[in-house]
């Protein structure tokens, strides 16, 4: 199956937001084309909070993923960026998955600190 296009287009729609118009393109082959169940875990809420929102757009849960996956496949890439964890992030991520170098601390300490570090980082 070879992918051949795709295309979106965002259009305003009167008092409800934004619809989005797709075309999802065709494979080298329409015989061959099957459909493909994909499962993934996420939180509850968060499924909730998308299925707000792509509806307001006027697309269902199932229409965004498949633009995500189209779109994905167009671009050889993940359509927008992510920002990478420096070694420093990484290294303190994987001693908090692992219990190491913790402290004790409470919000006003915290809080604290964050005042104390815009004050000496000012942008």
């Amino acid at each position: 199956m070879d992918y051949i296009s795709y295309s979106a287009r965002l259009t305003k729609k009167q008092n409800s937001g934004y619809h989005v118009a797709t075309n999802l393109g065709a494979f080298a082959k329409e015989d061959d084309m099957a459909d493909c169940v994909i499962r993934s875990r996420i939180d509850p809420q968060i499924k909730a909070k998308a299925i707000d929102l792509f509806e307001h757009m006027g697309l269902t849960l199932s229409e965004a993923i498949r633009i995500f996956i189209y779109q994905s496949v167009s671009e050889n890439r993940i359509p927008f960026s992510i920002n990478v964890p420096n070694a420093t992030t990484r290294a303190a991520m994987r001693d908090a998955r692992n219990g190491k170098n913790l402290e004790k601390t409470s919000l006003k300490k915290l809080r604290k600190n964050w005042q104390m570090h815009a004050k000496n980082n000012p942008k």
